[in-house]
């Protein structure tokens, strides 16, 4: 028997708030980000941007594409404080398959691109890197 996936049209509604708290999560973690930028590195503040709003385009494709957007999206974030939110929406997207060889890797890459953009994150760094409070 094939393995035909139904995925039912989400109305307007389901689209709004997803995108609602993808951009929320974004915004969240490019906050303290962006004012650095702003003060001392004006292409990194418009790249972030940008990147944030393309990977929120690219969302658009994450049901027909799921591993191809959130992965592409994950590699942004790495850079990309904004993008974080649209590829939590990717990655989530994604784990709604519930298939685990996709799942697992995507993860990985994600916590580790989450790990890289903290590394190059300039702002008030106090302690080390990795701490619990």
């Amino acid at each position: 028997m094939q393995d035909i996936e139904y995925q039912p049209r989400l109305r307007w509604w389901n689209l709004v708030w997803r995108y609602a708290l993808a951009m929320l999560i974004g915004g969240l973690a490019w906050g303290q980000l962006a004012d650095w930028q702003w003060d001392h590195n004006r292409l990194w503040f418009f790249a972030d941007f940008g990147l944030g709003v393309a990977t929120l385009i690219l969302c658009h494709w994450r049901r027909r594409y799921p591993v191809a957007v959130a992965l592409v999206a994950s590699l942004a974030s790495a850079i990309s404080a904004s993008a974080g939110g649209p590829a939590t929406l990717a990655l989530v997207s994604l784990s709604t398959r519930r298939r685990w060889r996709e799942i697992v890797p995507l993860a990985v890459i994600s916590l580790g691109t989450s790990a890289c953009l903290e590394l190059i994150n300039p702002t008030e760094r106090d302690g080390p890197f990795l701490t619990i409070p």
